[in-house]
């Protein structure tokens, strides 16, 4: 697979190592850094957490990087948001630990109310894990070494992967878990079913003060997280054995059953960046084959790689024109997958993505009479109109009188109703079931779709099923893909681009690999400012000083380079860093060069 950016799945690890975060996910501090004093909320952008007292980062522990509390008086404040009020809704708590003070009380997070006595609280008494629930009344479901063993004790100075799963209609369904495996006696939270909000702050690190003092947690956190669902086994083994590779700050989505009508297939990847920062992205896409796809796969793409940037929060949509498929019988598909590489990070990953040699009907999903590629923005409360375009193909039998359909909002795990698009007004997960007859010319069908509730970091399916080999049972026919954290979704045609294939970072962007002689491009917003350009090697030699401190007016700024230092001697293949720095920004870029 190549990469676009001179790399190869030979050159760069192609597997995928970090996990899709699990569905449902309301709040996610990864731990790792702070901006402005803030540690930010990845899932909750307005519910990130004021670091109070002087939290620790230690960069590499455990995801990316942890904090160090000191147990005197280290908390992270995070202010009241509807992304942490649990309602009356099952829930999960997880996060990483590390510590040694098995003595006392150890806050992990707090967010309970006072007058009434209304929350949540998790906590280790001891070494072992604890939760509290208030709804007036108050449940506490607290391990020891009687009703938990040596498996629930976790201050012996090791990471430990902590959870807890809360079905609050269930006599047992409070469950504790360490390190993947359920530990201990599970416990009855029906006595407290009332609601949990209130309009108190969320406190991680240290009981919060109106109901309690002290309380202030010694050691390591990292990647604590808040779902508003019971979190399955295996999202937990998921997480757990991913380790160190954590959950996936990125994730990509591929057009499944893109329809074969016109010869060519007319899809699209979509690469989205849940980090605080922006990424520089490689992409590449290469034939799939197993079982649901027989034949050679998908062979043919335009582009078949290439190299992005993808903003804080974004998700950008690439296009994508794919050879139908010729070697695979009618009404089956051909699949394909991308592998993804984050130049910042390091971090690859992928989705698959399927054209479909089509039997009786040509599919195609338009909005504003724009044909519907890659993910659908759609921000909360808000409804988009989505043409749906069927047409009979006479290649194997007359058309039939009427046309079956459901047309289904999923999860992203293709299996789950969403609980948060509801389709013409139907509750929300409700399918559209209907029987229309189609004309020779074609019908279009509209579909108004409304995002009821928010799911970010993630996207969901619209799956349309229908008939497609009359045999009277119904089948996935087409979908697309929804995304409904903030609708920052964005393709390749709307950015702003230096015109010649490179790739505009916010102020930083180079072809890679760097051909005999290229082109720098660079954007300054705001006033006039000095400017500094240089380029370095990988022990942080300083290569080439293309400026420094040069006083340069707003706007596109274009540097050509023949691959030289500053002597003028053509550099060697290698590995390079090229930094551009104001006096308020810094932006690093990897170069690749190759001879």
């Amino acid at each position: 697979v190549y990469l676009g950016d001179g790399t190869d799945c030979a050159t760069v690890d192609c597997s995928l190592q970090c996990v899709r975060p699990p569905r449902g996910l309301t709040a996610w501090w990864p731990l790792d850094d702070a901006t402005s004093g803030v540690t930010p909320n990845l899932a909750a952008p307005s519910a990130g957490g004021t670091l109070l007292g002087s939290p620790t980062n230690v960069p590499g522990s455990y995801v990316t990087g942890s904090y160090m509390f000191d147990g005197v008086d280290d908390n992270a404040l995070v202010s009241d948001d509807p992304s942490v009020d649990l309602g009356t809704s099952d829930f999960s708590i997880d996060f990483w630990i590390k510590t040694t003070d098995g003595q006392g009380l150890n806050a992990i997070l707090d967010k309970r109310s006072a007058q009434p006595l209304r929350g949540y609280r998790m906590f280790l008494q001891d070494g072992y894990p604890g939760l509290s629930m208030s709804d007036g009344s108050v449940g506490s479901y607290v391990l020891s070494a009687a009703n938990g063993g040596p498996a629930a004790y976790v201050a012996d100075g090791n990471w430990h992967f902590v959870v807890v799963t809360v079905d609050r209609n269930n006599v047992n369904g409070v469950q504790f878990w360490v390190d993947g495996i359920p530990v201990g006696t599970t416990f009855n939270p029906t006595a407290e079913s009332g609601s949990l909000d209130n309009n108190a702050d969320l406190v991680i690190g240290q009981n919060y003060t109106i109901i309690s003092t002290g309380g202030f947690f010694t050691g390591n956190l990292d990647e604590l997280e808040i779902f508003r669902r019971v979190i399955s086994p295996q999202d937990i083994s998921d997480i757990h054995r991913a380790g160190t590779a954590g959950k996936c700050r990125e994730a990509c989505y591929a057009s499944q059953k893109v329809v074969c009508c016109d010869g060519e297939g007319s899809g699209a990847i979509t690469i989205c960046n849940y980090d605080v920062v922006p990424h520089l992205y490689s992409y590449g896409l290469s034939p799939l084959t197993g079982p649901g796809c027989p034949g050679l796969g998908v062979t043919s793409f335009a582009p078949n790689g290439g190299t992005v940037t993808v903003g804080p929060g974004e998700c950008l949509t690439i296009p994508i024109e794919m050879m139908c498929p010729t070697d695979v019988p009618i009404g089956t598909q051909s699949c394909f997958e991308a592998f993804i590489y984050n130049h910042d990070t390091g971090a690859n990953f992928g989705c698959t993505g399927s054209v479909r040699k089509p039997a009786w009907w040509c599919i195609k999903w338009d909005v504003a009479s724009q044909p519907l590629k890659g993910l659908l923005p759609i921000t909360a409360q808000n409804t988009v109109a989505v043409n749906l375009f069927i047409k009979h193909i006479p290649v194997l039998n007359p058309a039939p009188v009427d046309f079956d359909y459901e047309i289904w909002p999923m999860e992203n795990d293709g299996t789950t109703p969403s609980g948060g698009i509801s389709l013409d007004g139907l509750p929300p997960g409700e399918p559209i079931v209907r029987t229309v007859k189609i004309p020779p010319e074609g019908i279009d069908l509209p579909l108004n779709v409304r995002v009821e509730a928010v799911q970010p970091v993630s996207f969901q399916k619209m799956v349309l099923m229908g008939d497609e080999d009359m045999d009277g049972k119904l089948e996935p026919l087409a979908e697309f893909g929804v995304v409904s954290n903030d609708g920052s979704t964005t393709g390749i045609d709307d950015r702003e681009e230096p015109g010649d294939g490179t790739t505009l970072r916010p102020f930083l962007a180079l072809p890679n690999p760097f051909s005999a002689s290229g082109k720098i491009s660079f954007k300054l917003t705001g006033e006039k400012q000095p400017v500094s350009l240089q380029l370095f090697d990988l022990r942080g030699r300083e290569i080439k000083r293309f400026f420094r401190k040069r006083l340069l007016e707003p706007g596109v700024h274009d540097i050509y380079w023949k691959r030289d230092n500053g002597y003028g001697v053509p550099l060697p293949s290698g590995v390079y860093f090229l930094r551009l720095s104001t006096e308020d920004f810094e932006d690093k870029v990897k170069v690749v060069i190759m001879r």
